[in-house]
């Protein structure tokens, strides 16, 4: 019994780990970019992801999107979102099939460019990311509109 219970803590801690994040959303339109933090929770069965000072978080799981605010959970359909998961999944992981099903990948440097593909490309212009030492140093996201995301891992 004890080596199963010891077992299943190693994995539970091998395969969740929880991110501290910092987060800029430049929004061209209106020249002004808003800042937040948050946390994001990677687990072998699910992403999790959800801002300081709020109650609403966004899961992920089995290719399917759930926002759940307070004890109400709905699914939310947005390609756009489903995308944006499943890159943050890729990326984590380190799982390239998984980037290449929407993204062509080159090395530059030490950071990694992903030009997008298919539908992807009707909103998307480009990502960029570096990892180091198996943390995200940043994720840039830049939309066709000039708007843009840039994530920062904390901590």
């Amino acid at each position: 019994m004890y080596k199963f219970f010891l077992f299943f803590i190693i994995n539970i801690y091998a395969f969740a780990q929880t991110i501290h994040f910092k987060e800029q959303r430049y929004i061209y339109a209106l020249n002004n970019s808003i800042y937040k933090k948050g946390f994001i929770d990677f687990s072998k069965e699910s992403i999790k992801t959800w801002y300081e000072k709020s109650d609403k978080k966004l899961i992920f799981k089995d290719s399917n999107l759930y926002i759940k605010k307070g004890s109400t959970l709905t699914q939310n359909n947005s390609i756009a979102s489903k995308v944006y998961f499943t890159l943050l999944e890729g990326i984590f992981f380190d799982n390239k099939d998984k980037i290449n099903s929407f993204f062509k990948i080159e090395k530059k440097e030490q950071k990694t460019l992903l030009l997008p593909k298919n539908s992807v490309s009707n909103y998307l212009e480009k990502v960029e990311y570096k990892k180091q030492n198996n943390k995200l140093k940043f994720l840039k996201i830049f939309l066709l509109n000039n708007d843009r995301i840039i994530i920062e891992q904390i901590d």
